[in-house]
């Protein structure tokens, strides 16, 4: 029986936890100790910090790993790329796992590459900060170089609002410095892809629905999204020029893009698949086992799929406004072709509001037979998600 060494026990990572299980493997799941739902599912659970590189080497060395995987995280990553070159295992180097989760040394990578990306500069104090923010036009962006889910980063638009900013970013990450980026108007999207032997696979562009708070947060994600031929190949030539910049050798990716203009600005490139169901996305539009395919990635077995474009789908997360008490959460689904409902928690247990991607509820999944179609019902659905917390409020 083969050993998958699972970054993460989280609720993105139980999918992909549950297919290696389904594939006949031994799932060796790792996350720092707490109570994640993975942990449940694992065959092994280890409580070792995924950032903890040397622990986990140590740990797939004892368990002589076939593979080791992450999904929805780039905590994660580094350590996957670590041990991948210290056991021999098909996926990433360490170098592109560091490229791929510090958005210093990504955005040094990509101006000397030719990527097409934003103007930055790097600040670890406040008179940095000032300087910064004189340099570009307003507003600008502040952003933590190793944090994921939109966690430390915060747009500012005038000089006052500087020292909150700053204090912010620090809080969110590990470093001593951040970056502060000049701010692309423009329309934002996403896409998913794959790459084996440095090749992208696929690339499949998706819309975002966003909320709004400190920054902007993906609450949900839709596919087809509608791009001419021309704006499709810049996006393969700036994804091109990313995985060579970043080194990326076999990998899933999650890439986020700003379009203005006749240029396809580069925001990030994450060496691993996105969280907020784009796995189930890229599952459902092609009509293929991602998670499966994900998995043979990191066995190095260069799985083939077809990846033609079929159903016009997309999801939403199930958030809170309030924090509380949990009741019930109430999904109509009448009229919609929902294909997966997850609810996270349990009646009676603790839930927030909702600020950023881990302060989820659950999450709902649905097709449609058009792009018009499921643009409609996302729209329907969103009106149909009520939760209940026992203090009455929702």
């Amino acid at each position: 029986m083969k050993t998958a060494l699972i970054l993460g026990a989280g609720i993105y990572q139980v999918p992909l936890i549950r297919k290696a299980k389904e594939m006949g493997m031994r799932a060796l799941v790792v996350s720092t100790a707490g109570n994640y739902p993975g942990f449940k599912l694992a065959d092994q659970a280890c409580h070792i910090d995924t950032t903890d590189v040397q622990k986990i080497v140590q740990l797939a060395r004892d368990e002589n790993v076939d593979c080791i995987c992450t999904t929805g995280t780039d905590a994660a990553v580094r350590a996957l790329g670590v041990v991948c070159d210290a056991l021999g295992l098909p996926g990433i180097s360490e170098n592109a796992g560091v490229l791929a989760t510090n958005k210093r040394e990504m955005k040094r990578r990509f101006e000397s590459a030719g990527v097409c990306t934003a103007r930055f500069r790097e600040v670890s104090n406040l008179e940095e900060l000032r300087q910064a923010f004189d340099l570009f036009e307003k507003p600008v962006i502040c952003k933590a170089v190793d944090t994921s889910g939109s966690r430390g980063i915060i747009r500012v638009d005038v000089a006052d609002d500087l020292p909150h900013a700053f204090d912010y970013v620090m809080r969110a990450t590990r470093q001593k410095y951040f970056l502060v980026e000049e701010f692309i108007s423009g329309v934002e999207f996403g896409a998913q892809a794959a790459v084996i032997d440095g090749e992208a696979q696929f690339v499949m562009p998706h819309g975002d629905i966003l909320y709004h708070g400190k920054t902007d947060v993906p609450i949900g994600h839709y596919v087809p999204y509608s791009m001419s031929d021309k704006v499709k190949g810049l996006v393969w030539t700036q994804l091109d020029k990313s995985i060579r910049a970043l080194g990326l050798t076999t990998c899933a990716i999650n890439a986020d893009f700003i379009l203005r203009g006749d240029h396809v600005y580069v925001l990030e490139i994450g060496a691993r698949a996105g969280a907020t169901c784009l796995p189930e996305l890229v599952s459902t539009h092609y009509e293929i086992d991602y998670y499966a395919y994900i998995l043979g990635l990191s066995l190095g077995s260069k799985p083939q799929a077809r990846f033609e474009s079929r159903n016009p789908c997309g999801n939403l997360l199930i958030t809170s406004k309030t924090a509380g008490s949990l009741d019930r959460v109430d999904v109509d689904g009448n009229g919609l072709d929902i294909i997966e409902t997850v609810i996270d928690h349990e009646h009676g247990e603790t839930v927030p509001a909702f600020r950023l991607g881990p302060d989820r509820l659950g999450h709902v999944v649905l097709k449609a037979a058009t792009e018009e179609k499921i643009m409609e019902d996302l729209k329907l659905l969103g009106s149909r998600i009520h939760v209940k917390l026992l203090n009455g409020r929702s």
